[in-house]
Order: structure tokens, then sequence, then C-alpha cells
């Protein structure tokens, strides 16, 4: 950080200013954890840049490993793109201004704040708007956003005293990357404005059951938005990104992992499980991997970072990996733009349920053609699994795509795998026609936000008894 000084005398006007708002009505008012006062140090999410050309060209990522990774390269630096968080006035001395930023996917929304917000929406209606579950108002929901940046302020815990505090934390690299914490999930603002206006839908959700496999019926996708997920008000737009992650504390070595065609190759024949101990172990340094100081005693290391993003209408499905060798295999196409720690990590990317490149490996670095080739052995299937994240047992043989399908659906990742009669092929092969909440595990069976809103709704505006028979 250049400026901390600056920055404090900033963020100390930005709280006074703020001030006025104390004694807001909100249900999470006595509480006071380290959400409400990063958001007002971040501030508004960052809104992703969605490429909307990548729907025209649907046929070639799936039909092409090397324009899928391409794209899944430009994908990742998009979503670790650095983003002004605060902007610092300039010194009396005439100083010049410096901008302080976070990577675009840690300014996003974890669940914690989700639920504040959708109660503020909530509460906003009407008596009347309430008992029929009625839509929010698209001003409402944009408003929202905003009055999130500055609820800290608000709560009656808030003290300039912990403010400062948390101000004078964010004084090294390390500290800075700590703004939001760790959550495991984070959804950007235009997922969470789809969440938002497609409440009511949420609460009376009804999955529909899956295809049985061994009737032999082939999917097709519905043609209608609504009917594709029909526990949403259509689909997500192609700003709606949620990204999944791995944090290890540096307190003990990370395990590594060997992603090369020989070892994969073993480990896709075998049981096909990712040891949690890893196949090696390292020490990395804040150099090497992307750390945040949790406590003045411990720090936190990035060891895995799910993507998924809605600019196809199946979801681009990416997901990144530490490595001490980050240049073979996984990482030998890795371009030279995406640099500083973010150059630490693998990645594989799939974007459909199969495989259609006849020669995956074709055309790229030799120990990533081996290993592309040594994962396509094992059928149809495309392959993508982390071994960070997919830990259960046959982890390692999966794709995302296959397993969220079943988003909202009340199935989980744990569920799906045991399962291999309903969900073929270690849940790689499609077996849906629709998708209730458009592949995402937010509402049900993960961040169950479905039950916590169905909760607030209820306190707020119970469902009225039914009428007595006579």
């Amino acid at each position: 950080m250049k400026n901390p000084r600056a920055l404090l005398t900033l963020l100390g006007a930005v709280a006074l200013a703020a001030c006025s708002a104390a004694g807001d009505d909100d249900v999470g008012s006595q509480e006071q954890n380290a959400q409400p006062i990063d958001r007002l140090l971040i501030g508004k999410a960052a809104a992703y840049p969605a490429d909307l050309t990548m729907r025209q060209r649907a046929p070639l990522f799936d039909a092409s490993m090397a324009a899928r990774r391409k794209t899944a390269w430009d994908v990742i630096a998009r979503t670790v793109a650095p983003v002004a968080i605060a902007t610092t006035e300039p010194e009396p001395a005439g100083e010049i201004a410096t901008n302080l930023t976070l990577p675009r996917f840690q300014t996003w929304h974890a669940r914690e704040e989700i639920l504040p917000m959708f109660d503020r929406l909530f509460r906003g209606l009407d008596e009347t708007a309430r008992a029929r579950r009625a839509p929010f108002d698209a001003q409402a929901i944009e408003d929202v956003f905003p009055w999130n940046a500055t609820r800290a302020t608000s709560l009656a815990s808030f003290t300039q005293a912990r403010l400062d505090q948390r101000r004078a934390e964010l004084a090294t690299p390390e500290g800075l990357a700590s703004l939001g914490k760790d959550p495991r999930v984070l959804m950007s603002p235009d997922y969470v404005q789809h969440l938002f206006e497609s409440y009511g839908k949420v609460l009376s959700c009804k999955p529909s059951d899956p295809i049985d496999p061994a009737s032999g019926v082939v999917p097709t996708d519905p043609e209608s938005p609504a009917d594709f997920a029909p526990c949403l008000e259509g689909e997500f737009p192609p700003g709606a990104v949620a990204i999944k992650t791995r944090w290890m504390p540096s307190s003990a070595p990370v395990p590594v992992y060997d992603t090369s065609a020989s070892a994969l190759r073993a480990r896709l024949a075998e049981n096909g499980t990712f040891p949690e101990a890893g196949d090696t172990q390292a020490d990395p340094t804040p150099a090497q991997a992307y750390t945040m100081q949790i406590t003045p005693d411990a720090r936190t290391r990035l060891v895995a970072l799910h993507i998924m993003t809605k600019e196809l209408r199946d979801w681009v499905w990416i997901t990144m990996w530490w490595s001490p060798e980050p240049n073979s295999d996984f990482g030998a196409d890795r371009p030279a733009s995406l640099g500083g720690v973010w150059a630490n990590y693998k990645m594989c990317v799939v974007t459909a349920y199969d495989e259609k490149d006849k020669l995956p490996g074709g055309g790229f670095p030799k120990t990533l053609a081996d290993a592309l080739d040594a994962t396509n052995e094992s059928g149809p299937a495309t392959w993508c699994s982390n071994p960070y994240l997919e830990t259960m047992e046959h982890g390692a043989k999966t794709n995302c795509i296959g397993c969220h399908q079943h988003g909202g659906t009340r199935e989980t990742s744990e569920t799906l795998i045991a399962n291999p009669d309903l969900f073929p092929d270690n849940t790689r092969k499609r077996v849906r026609r629709d998708f209730p909440v458009d592949y995402t595990f937010t509402t049900e069976g993960g961040l169950e936000l479905a039950s916590e809103m169905r909760n607030r709704v209820e306190a707020i505006s119970p469902t009225p008894a039914p009428a007595p028979v006579r």
C-alpha cells in the first residue's frame, strides 16, 4: 500500500459522514463481524465485465480445447483483475492520489451480507405486498447495494475505534487482502440481483426429477429461459459469476498434487481420489500464493479457486489450483499477461458435458498435451477436477458441469457421487432436461439461501393458516 496515511484520512471522513444513519432498523443490528466493516472499506462490489460475444462461439469452445483454454485464461484475468476499492485524496503537500485495489472477486458478496439485504427489501414492501410475496421494485433492488456498502455504520455495535483498528490492519499487502475475510463462496452483483428478482420462485420452488438414464432419453434444452430454470425468474444474466475458494493456514505446509499425465492416469485408473495430505508438501511465500493476514498471528493462503460464469448458457466452468511447478502441464499455456502471484496457479475448464475435441492435447506444450490426453481416456465426457476441492471419494474423476446440473434439487456433491445408478459416469453425464436454479447450489444443497429467505419472510409476514374444513 503506497499511502496508508491518506487512506486513513479518507476512511475516517467516510465513517463520520455515515454516522447519521445510526439506528437504521436491521435484523443484524446487534451483531458486528468483519463483513459489514469490511464492506464499508471495500465499497460497492465491482461488476463482472462479461464477454457478450461468447455465446456465439459456444460450438467452438465445445469442439476446441485450445479455444476453450484461451478463453478460460481471459475469464480468470477479468476475475482476478485489480479494481479500486477506495481512492485517497491528495495530501496537503500535493502528493498524487493513489488507488487501493483488490482482485475483482474479493469485492463480491458473501452469504452473510445477502441476507440483510434481502431482509431490507422484504421489509420495504407494504403489508399487502408482503402477504402476496410481491416482487421487489427494480429501484429498490438497485438502492439496496449502496445501502449495504455503508450498513456497518447503522449497527448498534459500530464504533470509530473498531473502524480505526480494522483500517490499521490494512497496512501490508496481506492485510489489505484480508478485506472480506475468507468466505468460501462469493457472488457478483448481477448474480445477487437476479436472486432478489427471483425470490418468489425461490421460495415456492418444487424441482422436477432427473430423467432416468436407463430410459435412453436424450435431454434437450427447453426453449424458454423460464422453463430452463423453473425456480428462478428466467436464467441468470451473463454478468452473473460465482466463485468458490479454499484457503489453508500458513501454520502448516500446503499439500501439493502431481497433475502430470502419468500421475493423473494412475489416479483415474484407480479409485480417483485426491489424498488430503497431497503427493508432497510445500510452504509457499506470499509472493508464491495469494495470502491474507487473518489475525496478527495467523495467515491463510488461497490454494483453490472455482469460477463459474454465465457467459454461456450452460456456464463456463473453470477451476484453479496452486502449484510449486506452475508452468508445467495445466499451467504450461498460461499467458504472460497473467502475472504476479496468479502465475503460480494451474487451470482446467469445461463448457459442455461431452468432449467434442477429438485431439484435446493437439498443439499444446508437451506436458499439457500429455495431461489432457490422459484425462480424455476415461470416456466421452469432459474432465475438470480440483485436488483441493474435490476431496470426496472418486472426486478426481468428475467434471463441474455434471454435478452442478442438479443444483436446487437438494442433492449435494457427496450424494451425487455416491449414487452411480441415478448419476452415472461419476456424475459427468447429462441426465436433466431443466435446471431448477440454473446450475447453482446457492439456494439448496449448498448455501441454503432458500430456507434462510423463507425463515425471514415467515418471521415478518407469516402465511395465513388454512381455513378449517367444515
